[in-house]
């Protein structure tokens, strides 16, 4: 007896002196025309520290290499770490770019083109920098960790200066053949309409960007319509920000609202375009004109959406405004990193990626309503841990005439995420609904595993086409 008190103290003491885990940490920058702002990040995405300053103008492009290099070694020190703790820094930059090479191929309103941004920031910090194009990132990181997290597709669009877009699938941004995908502002949504700044007439950014909002009031003022915009601007409409447009519309000034009225059918049209085409999850909807005016504008791009959409078309398809705000972009630099290096990790090793046949599928029988695994047919609430091992599950639940209501919390959730998934799908039955205990909406977030709560069929679907580390829970009970 006492040996075996005597070899559980040493156990104890042993694991106990076990060194720990390392954290891991990265930096997100959003290289802007007017700020710069890095973020340091732990790898749930909670922000550690965070530092912004102004973009240098009218200077050569080395010192707007020096002053993002200024930052990041301020958001460092703030933050207490030496660069080599850095598993990376994803930097974002407002143009395009080459990801493979590092390299800026040119930003329009930034004087950075041809500069070779991310290997000077390798050579100087010594780890692994990756570069991407703002509007790109931002909607990585709303799809990480802001409005439409947990989504297995989302699109952003982005309404400021001029109109960004991104598209993110399964995780991974889509970038196209030439990393030039998603330039939905250069969309054509009027043959012949106002010249764009990319050469092209009529494009989505030629018609509802806050430039063509700027030169449509403009031009009414001109031509003598009344607006309390002058005495916004002191009567200098070069540039209308969007602040103005929000006090307008507070005003009930008539013709900002025609003008933002205009522009968001526009934009309404052409998030339906994208639903036909790509029948997202979520479309996201930010920048600064949103930021300042989307109680206004998102009313009439959903009725837009919602009216003409195709029929048959399934009504869940949100849009719904960005939440991250400035921190958007860089934390999108943030999920970059983990993003590219989890994927070289999984090339290299196959760590990470399931063998063929370890996790099941999931059958929906649709005559019989019946759920199957294999051949075997699934009763009671059951769930599919991230290692494929199969379950059965008690829950407490909540029988209210003909509606059930269960609860999940830090116990029942300890089971289903034991292996560690990254998502976690949640399927309930017509008459009933999942409710997540405060500690349980606590527990996932603090091991950034993302929910979806679906009727069981569409959980099954959304499950068997994820890849990855995911659990399926069904609570047939």
């Amino acid at each position: 007896m006492r040996n075996a008190t005597r070899l559980r103290t040493q156990h104890h003491e042993a694991m106990k002196a076990m060194p720990k885990q390392p954290e891991e940490f990265y930096l997100g920058v959003d290289v802007g025309g007017t700020k710069i702002l890095a973020v340091l990040a732990d790898q749930a995405g909670t922000v550690l520290a965070r530092r912004r300053s102004p973009t240098p103008r009218d200077v050569p492009p080395e010192a707007t290499v020096k002053a993002i290099q200024r930052v990041i070694n301020e958001v460092l020190r703030d933050g207490g770490l030496p660069a080599t703790r850095l598993r990376g820094i994803g930097i974002a930059v407002p143009g395009v770019v080459d990801p493979a090479a590092g390299n800026i191929v040119t930003t329009p309103n930034m004087n950075l083109s041809g500069v070779a941004l991310g290997s000077l920031l390798q050579k100087k910090f010594h780890v692994p920098v990756f570069l991407e194009n703002d509007v790109n990132l931002g909607v990585l990181g709303e799809a990480w960790l802001g409005a439409a997290r947990g989504a297995e597709s989302a699109i952003g669009i982005f309404v400021g200066t001029g109109i960004g877009g991104g598209i993110v699938i399964d995780g991974q941004l889509v970038t196209g053949y030439r990393n030039g995908a998603a330039e939905i502002g250069h969309m054509v949504v009027q043959v012949g309409g106002p010249l764009c700044g990319c050469g092209n007439r009529g494009c989505l950014e030629a018609l509802a960007s806050r430039t063509a909002i700027e030169r449509d009031i403009r031009e009414a003022i001109g031509n003598g319509r009344p607006s309390v915009v002058r005495k916004l601007t002191n009567d200098d409409q070069k540039v209308i920000r969007s602040n103005v447009l929000k006090k307008a519309l507070k005003q009930d000034d008539p013709l900002v609202a025609e003008v933002l009225r205009k522009a968001s059918e526009t934009i309404g049209y052409a998030c339906l375009t994208l639903r036909h085409v790509l029948d997202p999850e979520y479309i996201v909807l930010g920048g600064g004109v949103v930021e300042a005016c989307g109680n206004f504008m998102l009313p009439i791009i959903e009725q837009i959406v919602n009216l003409h959409s195709m029929p048959g078309a399934r009504e869940n398809n949100p849009i719904v405004a960005s939440k991250l705000g400035d921190d958007a972009v860089a934390l999108g630099g943030v999920a970059l990193v983990k993003t590219v290096q989890a994927a070289d990790e999984r090339a290299r090793t196959g760590k990470g990626v399931p063998r063929e046949n370890a996790v099941p599928v999931v059958h929906y029988d649709q005559s019989s309503g019946a759920f199957l695994v294999g051949e075997k047919p699934v009763e009671g609430s059951m769930y599919i841990r991230a290692d494929g091992k199969i379950k059965t599950l008690k829950v407490k639940s909540d029988k209210k005439g003909a509606r059930v209501t269960h609860a999940l919390g830090v116990k029942e959730l300890k089971k289903v995420c034991k292996k560690g998934p990254d998502r976690l799908f949640i399927g309930t039955r017509k008459n009933s609904r999942m409710a997540l205990t405060e500690d349980g909406e606590a527990f996932l977030k603090e091991r950034n595993v993302t929910v979806r709560i679906l009727p069981c069929a569409s959980a099954v679907k959304a499950y068997n086409g994820a890849v990855g580390h995911k659990s399926l829970l069904l609570l047939l009970g």
